[in-house]
């Protein structure tokens, strides 16, 4: 056996087992792999597709007369940490956003369909909001002073079934 090798296989094992035993068994499990689910990683490929239209859903809605020109879309595409044409991924979801030319530029909005479904969630969330006011309101009568922190209030939002901008819609 050449010297070098042996000298190389000696220090190798020699790093190996000087570092403490805890580590050196995280590092062996570290190389095993387990199998992927297929429908838990086909369940949570759909959600955040899902995840993903409805934050460009919010994005195109928060647009004057709902019309997002598609630089301004791909800007937010690419700050929600998407590879590629935010173009491609509309065109894929032709149920949900229709791409159309306005003033010799690309324009994207809600198709018809995704509107009415946006304007009964809405409806849904405004009857909903008694019910929150109520259990924010027995929240208040059982806290001191009658005071919450919304910090801490945002901890236990879904606790209580708030909604994420539960302080937009039931604070003045």
């Amino acid at each position: 056996m050449d010297k070098r090798l042996l000298w190389r296989l000696i220090n190798c094992n020699a790093g190996l087992f000087s570092l403490p035993y805890h580590v050196y068994n995280l590092q062996c499990f570290s190389l095993w792999s387990t199998k992927k689910d297929v429908d838990l990683e086909s369940a949570l490929s759909q959600n955040r597709r899902w995840i993903v239209n409805n934050q460009l859903k919010n994005i195109i809605f928060r647009c004057p007369n709902q019309l997002a020109p598609m630089k301004y879309i791909q800007k937010k595409f690419k700050s929600l940490d998407l590879q590629g044409k935010g173009l491609n991924w509309l065109k894929k979801y032709l149920c949900c956003f229709e791409v159309h030319l306005k003033n010799d530029e690309c324009c994207c909005r809600l198709t018809k369909p995704m509107m009415n479904l946006v304007k009964e969630e809405e409806f849904v969330k405004d009857m909903q909001e008694p019910t929150y006011v109520q259990r924010l309101e027995k929240l208040l009568m059982m806290s001191m002073n009658q005071r919450l922190n919304i910090v801490k209030l945002n901890e236990l939002k879904q606790s209580f079934g708030f909604l994420d901008d539960y302080v937009i819609r039931i604070a003045p």
